[in-house]
């Protein structure tokens, strides 16, 4: 994460050390990136509104598989961002790195978090050329919503309609 801020920023030094070696390539998670620079939106949003909500990323349950092998333990289930005030989970979110757009399974994923942990509300939340956003029901009543982060305005520009439209989100619950 460091490391990509530093080149985003452009810090680097003027003159390399006399024994270090030239790096020609390096690989950032941008998935990772991404779903961190959500979570740290989302925690500036709720401090500053109210100190009282938490944003965290941690398991939320597991989805245990009836096989002949398993024995009792399954699959965590980790949302990239849970909102909870006074113990209580009030949304899930999940950033998405991927230039496709949201796809059937990552609402699938997101009900399944939302159904964990007995909430209405879940977000969807991946990179766009445009920023649209989408909404979509379960039969049981559960709102997905997908909202696309233009990536191609400056920094200054989008997140500060990226926060616009999170807080008009839980602001409607």
């Amino acid at each position: 994460m460091g490391l990509a801020q530093t080149i985003i920023e452009r810090n680097f030094t003027d003159h390399a050390a006399a024994d270090s070696l030239p790096i020609t390539s390096f690989v950032v998670d941008m998935n990772d990136l991404f779903e961190r620079l959500v979570r740290q939106l989302v925690q500036d949003i709720y401090k500053r509104q109210d100190p009282t909500y938490r944003v965290s990323k941690k398991p939320v349950g597991h989805i245990v598989k009836k096989l002949p092998e398993n024995t009792g333990f399954g699959t965590e289930l980790p949302p990239d961002v849970v909102i909870s005030k006074s113990g209580t989970y009030q949304a899930v979110m999940n950033a998405k790195w991927t230039m496709k757009g949201p796809q059937i399974a990552q609402f699938y994923q997101m009900v399944a978090y939302m159904t964990m942990v007995k909430v209405d509300t879940g977000v969807l939340v991946y990179p766009t050329l445009t920023g649209e956003t989408q909404e979509f029901f379960t039969k049981a009543g559960k709102k997905v919503r997908a909202i696309g982060v233009p990536i191609e305005e400056t920094a200054a520009h989008s997140q500060p309609a990226f926060e616009t439209e999170l807080q008009s989100i839980f602001e409607r619950r």
